[in-house]
């Protein structure tokens, strides 16, 4: 019978030997299409569920068994294998579909022809124009495949396109970009491969107009730009600064001897004990378990580069095809130069009954010996044993004084090979004999399971688990290969890397900080040899969530059922993509991840990120902040940037409340580019103030505060007014204080928000204590510490013992005054307050200093620096700095007084701080006299003279006053 042809890529079309088959019942082919895409024989239940959900079980029952009837009827018996409980397509069926997958395959070393030849198969979506009524599940599980399938299609054109690129085939870059851009107009790195095409063929116009319809589509489907690396590599094409058209040479992999090693000092000690083990006669077996690219042949081979002379050291390895060759890895062995083959050619010392023996596998060995006798005519489980024999009496001849026998990829080593191994460690038991196999855990077959098992019985077996690197060998490893990224860049190469040396390898090679294709073609084949396709959505769905996610999130995400979930969560931990700890699943490599993102087509990229979004809203319905990070980036990739600007709003909000202010500022701005309002502004003004900017600060609160008024919004107003205020007292400007004070309605703001009023009046005191109206101040405080404890504010308790710290200071009373401030400090601990807390301890280093205890001083500033280091308070650089010249300075340490004064100085005129500056000057005229440098010193006071004018300050103005008497 004629072979039926089934084409599902495209329009589904059915043909026997040249004849098209007219079949239209639309279940059919829905049925035939799950079977051939799945690839495996599916349970009768699963197909009634997924294409009659809505029928009755009887009636399903018989839906089903009229529909296999008509296929039967219309395609022949040998469509189907059919069984009591499941049903199979055919092995005899041919599929456009397997032919495209199996595709895969040939990215590694197929030619540009043998992949376009794959790739034409795809004459469109999968089963386009397929619509099966009732079957909702169905039609979700189609969608999914369909995204799929053409992903599948677009990895093997880009393969296309970079082989057309490497030789400098331009024209056959823009053809094959043509087809990529049919299913993904939105593919970035397609659109660039054209641009590039067009500059080397001189049409720079097509180049231009290629790059605008690029942002034109970007703009229109997902409101965002083309990525700045696209824009920068269509610059620098159009400014003919690229070289990149000539073929690179090739880069040595990851095996070769050029590559470093690093760490592993261990695996080789336990290498080494098994070696010394097997020597004194005592047949040994270490097996190395890992991922692909752990570095496993690596360790051996470095291991064995250090072996003695006279130790005998065989190499081979198992391969990966359909059918395992019967002993294929023996027969590499024997045929390869070396100590094996030397048992099969004269002069050997194999005696001829076990090289007859041989020669059933070896066939070469007659011609070498043509006096040998034929060997021995005996049953097939005999033969087996007299070769399995033979095989043995000729590595017996090679174990002396050790023989080392090494077999890679062990599973995929074809039974009768394993089967011997067991043998010979049985047979040379007491021979110095040590096996060593490599193997990845996932793929181990039952039987290599079961050796192994035997092996530890015996008290043979050494297992080496190779683990990833960890982050400082990895670190390593990139500046063995001589890196020089930026350490931030080093560190996210690592990140990304997973620990897997290999990876970081190729990563490290790729200028541009992308994924090298070679990388990315050899993760998407190992994601596809060892997934199953029931779990693909699933693996889609925790690649847009990210790393610990959870299996609510999954199946809300995923669109499967909560069991479905469970068995390809089940799936993807036994191939080692996912990794569970405590009930989150994330990835073991983050690589893959970013991989299988970069697959998805534009449109289910957005509806995945918008699916997450959902599900992680109703997931965490009472507690947004703890996801709204999260939520913003999902909704970003979504493109829903009216959601995405709400989430941002609060995570910077979050972000403030626990002191990351430089991370709160980037969350605010990006609320405010996408939706601008008051209180937008307001929070980004407020954050920009803390981290030091104090110029884009102050603008952002004058428009939230005019914002504010416009609405009718009293606690916005009063906020904007708040922190414009306390800018101005730390610029030392009290009237511009008040003046903010004054045009904001904080008795209004105060009865919504009590802690806001009270910070109100708590700068009003400073103000009054600014302008020596130390009884205005006093009282005010007083008021505020009633309010405080009325309305239990410990946040504002805390910077109201600051405040009060400084007014005794300002009236003399030193003692009071670090009472005060150490009373803030613990207030400020009680809240997890960093601001307070390093303002707290600024200020007791200062006065400690005063007070002649340099010891307490100094221990007090150190805290305070690293607090401001680590939470980016960049306000307070000016004061830390200052304190800790001014300690420098009382301890005769100029050179380290002067750069202090010199940072501090840098973060006053930052802030325009008037007061700061000039008092920052006087501290510098101090050094200049104790250098003996009186010149230097009278200039320097004149300059804080002239810089602090008019500003009210009585502390800094009596401090220039006396010195300047004091030098004359």
């Amino acid at each position: 019978m004629e072979t039926l042809q089934l084409d599902v890529l495209g329009p589904p079309l059915l043909r026997r030997g040249e004849r098209t088959i007219a079949f239209a019942r639309a279940k059919g082919v829905a049925l035939l299409l799950y079977l051939a895409c799945t690839r495996v024989a599916q349970p009768r239940e699963r197909l009634l569920d997924l294409l009659w959900p809505e029928s009755l079980p009887q009636a399903a029952r018989k839906n089903m068994r009229n529909t296999l009837w008509a296929i039967r009827e219309a395609l022949g018996d040998d469509v189907l294998a059919l069984e009591a409980q499941t049903i199979q397509l055919s092995a005899a069926v041919r599929v456009d579909l397997h032919t495209l997958e199996d595709g895969i395959l040939l990215l590694e070393g197929g030619t540009a022809a043998a992949l376009e030849a794959v790739a034409a198969h795809y004459r469109g979506p999968l089963a386009d124009g397929l619509i099966v009524h009732e079957a909702a599940e169905f039609e979700i599980w189609l969608m999914a495949e369909r995204e799929r399938v053409a992903a599948t299609y677009l990895r093997l054109i880009e393969r296309v396109i970079a082989l057309h690129r490497a030789a400098g085939d331009w024209q056959a870059v823009l053809d094959q970009g043509q087809r990529a851009l049919a299913v993904d107009p939105l593919r970035e790195s397609v659109h660039l491969a054209m641009i590039e095409a067009y500059t080397r063929l001189g049409q720079r116009s097509l180049a231009t107009q290629q790059y605008h319809a690029l942002t034109e589509m970007l703009q229109h489907e997902l409101a965002v730009a083309p990525l700045p690396e696209t824009t920068a590599r269509y610059e620098s094409l159009l400014a003919g600064a690229s070289q990149t058209s000539a073929p690179q040479s090739p880069r040595p992999r990851s095996h070769d001897s050029a590559a470093p090693f690093v760490g592993r000092q261990g695996e080789l000690a336990a290498l080494d004990e098994d070696r010394s083990l097997a020597a004194q006669g005592t047949a040994r077996v270490t097996l190395i378990a890992g991922e692909l690219g752990i570095g496993k042949s690596r360790l051996w081979r470095t291991w064995a580069a250090g072996l003695p002379a006279e130790v005998v050291v065989l190499a081979t390895h198992a391969l990966e095809t359909e059918q395992p060759v019967p002993f294929g890895p023996l027969l590499a062995l024997f045929r390869q130069p070396g100590p094996a083959r030397s048992m099969i050619q004269p002069p050997s010392p194999l005696p001829p009954i076990w090289l007859a023996e041989l020669s059933r596998l070896l066939p070469e060995i007659a011609a070498s010996w043509p006096d040998l006798p034929p060997p021995l005519a005996l049953s097939p489980p005999e033969e087996r044993a007299r070769l399995f024999q033979a095989l043995t009496e000729a590595l017996r001849l090679l174990a002396n004084p050790l023989l080392v026998l090494i077999v890679d990829d062990l599973h995929w080593v074809d039974p009768s090979t394993l089967d011997w191994l067991v043998y010979l460690i049985d047979q040379l038991r007491d021979a110095p004999l040590l096996l060593i196999g490599t193997y990845r855990s996932p793929e181990a077959r039952e039987q290599l399971t079961s050796a192994a098992a035997g092996w530890q019985r015996q008290g043979r077996l050494r297992q080496i688990v190779l683990p990833h690197l960890t982050p400082d060998e990895g670190l390593a490893l990139l500046s063995a290969l001589g890196a020089h990224d930026a350490p931030d860049a080093q560190h996210d190469r690592v990140r990304q890397s997973g620990g897997n040396p290999y990876f970081l390898i190729e990563l490290s090679r790729a200028s541009d900080g992308a994924t090298p294709a070679d990388l990315a073609s050899l993760i998407r084949a190992r994601v596809r040899a060892t997934v199953p396709p029931s779990a693909y959505q699933v693996l889609q769905a925790a690649a847009v969530l990210g790393d610990a996610t959870d299996l609510s999130a999954l199946h809300a995400t995923s669109g499967r059922s909560e069991e479905e979930t469970l068995d390809a969560l089940d799936a993807l931990v036994d191939a080692a993509v996912l990794v569970e700890h405590g009930g989150a699943y994330s990835f073991v490599h983050p690589l893959v991840a970013a991989i299988v993102v970069q697959d998805l087509t534009a449109a289910r990229r957005a509806f995945l990120h918008r699916r997450a979004a959902q599900a992680l809203e109703r997931l965490w319905a009472y507690r947004p902040e703890q996801v709204a990070g999260r939520l913003m980036e999902h909704y970003t990739a979504a493109g829903d940037l009216r959601r995405a600007a709400h989430y941002a709003q609060i995570a910077s909000a979050q972000a403030f409340s626990i002191g990351a202010f430089v991370e709160a500022a980037a969350y605010a701005r990006r609320a405010l580019e996408w939706e601008a309002t008051p209180r937008r502004h307001l929070l980004l003004g407020s954050a920009l103030t803390i981290a030091g900017a104090a110029n884009e600060a102050q603008h952002h609160l004058q428009t939230a505060l005019q914002g504010c008024e416009q609405a009718g919004d009293a606690v916005g107003m009063t906020r904007a007014g708040v922190v414009l205020a306390r800018m101005a007292i730390t610029r030392g400007q009290p009237d511009v204080a008040r003046r903010w004070l004054q045009q904001v309605p904080i008795e209004r703001a105060q009865t919504a928000d009590p802690a806001l009023g009270v910070e109100a009046h708590l700068l009003a005191a400073g103000v009054d204590r600014m302008s020596s109206a130390f009884a205005a101040a006093e009282a005010r405080l007083d008021r505020v510490d009633q309010l405080v404890q009325a309305h239990d504010l410990p946040h504002q308790a805390a910077q109201s013992a600051f405040e009060r710290g400084n007014l005794l200071a300002n009236q003399g009373d030193l003692r009071a005054a670090i009472a005060a401030f150490t009373e803030s400090l613990r207030l400020a601990h009680a809240t997890d307050n960093p601001m307070q807390q390093a303002m707290a301890h600024n200020n007791l280093a200062y006065h400690h200093l005063l007070a002649g205890d340099l010891d307490e001083a100094q221990e007090q500033i150190r805290t305070a620096l690293a607090l401001v280091e680590r939470f980016a308070l960049g306000l307070l650089w000016q004061y830390v700095h200052s304190t800790t010249g001014e300690i420098a300075l009382a301890q005769g340490q100029l050179d380290a007084a002067d750069a202090a004064f010199s940072r501090a100085l840098d973060a006053a005129s930052a802030w325009n701080n008037r007061v700061h500056i000039a008092n920052i000057r006087v501290n510098q005229a101090l050094v200049a006299r104790a250098r003996n440098d009186l010149a230097q010193a009278r200039a320097l006071l004149d300059e804080a003279q002239a810089t602090f004018d008019d500003a009210v300050e009585p502390f800094v103005r009596d401090k220039i006053l006396r010195y300047r008497a004091e030098l004359g």
